[in-house]
């Protein structure tokens, strides 16, 4: 992946709908015997609450192009999401952050603008997100979703989080090399939040 592919993704992610680079595909191609995860937690607003945290995680597995067992420049250093927030209405802010694994890490890019639907973020960084070559598979929080929950929801509500498939992706630092739903190489897993 270019510079240009990685502006492309940044303006896609804060701006569109829709994949902005052709070749991504919305639907994925035969799933991989292994795919790396990108997943949204399912968690439970604590009561009287007006912010939600979500963990947002990674799980790097052996047998991928980017696996924990892959040399550096073949590492997971990229990530790409977008999250769309059904019904728009139950937030009034959504942010996504980094943490976990990543709240000390310095980017050498990062960008998270609030989309029209939702949030996205856009990351590159210096060095593998698991470290040194690994020999098992590799599971870790990266970021978390913040939003502020709208006043007078009802209980029992459910705000449904979905990973857009045609901008959520993991790639090496050059972007060379990618695991995305269109190449089959990644599954996305979505979240919810329930309302007490």
């Amino acid at each position: 992946m270019t510079r240009s592919r990685w502006l492309a993704l940044a303006l896609c992610c804060a701006f569109a709908t829709v994949p902005a680079v052709a070749g991504d595909a919305e639907t994925p191609v035969t799933a991989r015997p292994t795919q790396s995860v990108l997943e949204l937690d399912r968690v439970e607003a604590p009561r009287g609450a007006s912010e939600v945290l979500v963990p947002i995680r990674i799980q790097d597995r052996r047998g991928t192009p980017l696996g924990p067992e892959q040399p550096r420049q073949a590492q997971v250093q990229g990530i790409a999401l977008r999250v769309r927030i059904l019904p728009g209405t139950a937030v009034t802010s959504a942010q996504i952050e980094r943490a976990g694994l990543l709240t000390n890490v310095v980017p050498l890019f990062e960008v998270n603008p609030r989309t029209a639907d939702g949030a996205s973020w856009l990351v590159s960084l210096d060095a593998g997100l698991f470290g040194p070559r690994q020999t098992t598979d590799a599971t870790g929080m990266v970021a978390q979703l913040r939003l502020r929950l709208a006043p007078g929801l009802a209980s029992g509500a459910r705000i449904r989080l979905q990973l857009d498939p045609g901008t959520s992706l993991l790639a090496n630092r050059d972007g060379s090399i990618e695991e995305s739903i269109g190449n089959g190489w990644l599954e996305l897993r979505d979240g919810s939040i329930k309302v007490p």
